[in-house]
């Protein structure tokens, strides 16, 4: 008789455990995606890229309100999340690239949709030095100097 109730109970609990596993694998798993950034690259009109030739990643720097924004140097060219920045929304922001060449940007980020995993994001515009500045592919943009 024990031993009946030893498997009667191991059969119960083996089926829940079944059924919890079934049922979780149904459900959406979302887990942080990280960063959503915005990546700009500098070319002069021969379409030459002029990072690390005539501006370096060390010397760039955004701000908007006085806020430093944070930039990652990726072969060639800037990115930062413009996420963080949704009370910036907007706002213009001073990219400093020497000490003698600092330009601005408009930024408009908008709600596009709610996906499964919460909310999306997206670029709708961005001006660079008050000119409309297409997207190359996705996020990115290349932003010709004279």
């Amino acid at each position: 008789m024990k031993r009946f109730s030893f498997y009667l109970s191991f059969l119960v609990f083996l089926s829940s455990l079944i059924i919890s596993c079934t049922n979780k694998s149904k459900t959406k798993l979302c887990g942080d995606p990280g960063p959503v950034f915005l990546q700009f690259y500098f070319v002069d009109k021969n379409d030459s890229n002029l990072m690390g030739k005539k501006y370096f990643p060390d010397s760039i720097k955004l701000t908007v309100q006085d806020k430093s924004i944070t930039l990652t140097y990726d072969h060639g060219s800037m990115l930062f999340d413009y996420e963080i920045l949704e009370p910036y929304n907007g706002s213009t922001y001073l990219l400093t690239l020497s000490k003698t060449d600092v330009d601005t940007i408009n930024l408009i980020v908008s709600h596009q949709y709610d996906g499964e995993c919460g909310p999306y994001y997206g670029v709708t515009k961005l001006l660079y030095n008050s000119k409309s500045i297409s997207q190359v592919n996705g996020n990115t943009y290349k932003i010709v100097k004279e």
